[in-house]
């Protein structure tokens, strides 16, 4: 009997578009809704297909794939969409995505700058020392930000592209440095990660995150939600800021690629606990009432073409990192529906 994964997000439920996938079956899909593969096993394809209806076209052209491909559901010959890019790096010009809030990175990982009244809030550290002092540094110098202003530097998971210039920005400025306690264990035992990346020195272990720990700096306060998964202590955030003085929820989920396995391993959480953790995000963030997101690795939110936009926009234009609150629901059940269908992927491959 096939296996339908009904999706029930905060009180918004997505079974009627459960019913309507499944009405849809052996009819041409709508443009927008169509999976880019047609041949996978039945309850691997229903859960693609049902991914891509929640979207309804809005994010699904160039995001779901590459979470598809990167996720080991749709096979491919070639590298995964971020694995394409590592021969391509280009550092973004950094930019203002909101009132307070500024992208100093790449196209391929970046770091989020949170400025308040009485310092600054860093997310992620980027590669290592160089990029931290070329990007971040010198970033926050071309747009008006003071970097000994950084207060506190919030490590999202323990990947050296993460925190690989936390080291030498917490020797400079004595920020105060957060991860979560398995992420401080990972760190102290440097190995390359499965990008390519080689060992780097890792930041005098600090503070400890606890789920749900509210951080305030200048009257701001931000909500770190450990969401084991991607590794055994990823960090994402609930973010409010203003865009021309209007206010904004942003969610900032911490490890978007998924685990290799289904189970927990020494730099994962496995496959089951991501999905769970993701379906309690999105709960958080609905009642939060998350209207945009923003991500640390620039193919998951967009930010190299959004960069563009927000360089060019003009007062009163929409900010691309907004989309709305009923969006948010259908991204995140997106989200959860292509975990699922890596879930009964992997399962099937561990029953042949």
């Amino acid at each position: 009997m096939r296996s339908k994964h009904v999706v029930t997000v905060g009180g918004a439920c997505l079974i009627g578009a459960v019913m309507v996938v499944g009405a849809a079956r052996g009819q041409t899909a709508t443009k927008g809704y169509d999976a880019p593969t047609h041949s996978l096993p039945p309850d691997v394809q229903y859960n693609v297909d049902l991914a891509f209806l929640l979207l309804n076209g809005d994010l699904s052209k160039d995001r779901l794939p590459q979470v598809l491909v990167g996720g080991g559901v749709i096979p491919t010959d070639g590298k995964t969409p971020l694995q394409e890019l590592s021969g391509k790096v280009e550092t973004i010009p950094p930019f203002k995505a909101f009132d307070q809030l500024y992208y100093f990175g790449m196209n391929t990982v970046g770091s989020w700058a949170l400025n308040t009244t009485d310092g600054i809030i860093l997310f992620d550290t980027l590669n290592n020392t160089e990029e931290a002092q070329r990007i971040i540094e010198g970033g926050m110098k071309t747009v008006g930000l003071d970097p000994a202003r950084i207060k506190y530097i919030v490590i999202m998971h323990g990947h050296a592209d993460h925190f690989g210039g936390a080291k030498y920005l917490q020797d400079k400025y004595h920020p105060r440095v957060l991860m979560g306690a398995a992420a401080w264990d990972m760190i102290a035992r440097p190995r390359p990660n499965g990008r390519g990346q080689q060992p780097v020195a890792a930041p005098t272990h600090d503070m400890d995150i606890t789920d749900g720990q509210r951080l305030t700096l200048g009257g701001q306060t931000v909500t770190l939600y450990l969401t084991p998964g991607h590794t055994p202590a990823t960090v994402s955030a609930i973010i409010p800021v203003t865009d021309e003085g209007r206010p904004h929820v942003l969610a900032f989920w911490g490890g978007t690629g998924f685990p290799g396995s289904l189970d927990a391993t020494p730099t994962a959480a496995g496959l089951r606990i991501y999905q769970e953790q993701l379906f309690r995000y999105a709960k958080i963030g609905i009642d939060a009432k998350v209207d945009g997101l923003i991500a640390n690795h620039a193919v998951a939110d967009g930010t190299p073409q959004k960069a563009v936009i927000m360089r060019n926009r003009k007062k009163g234009e929409p900010n691309p990192y907004i989309f709305g609150q009923s969006t948010f629901v259908r991204v995140m059940g997106s989200f959860i529906s292509a975990v699922h269908a890596a879930i009964v992927s992997r399962e099937a491959k561990a029953n042949r």
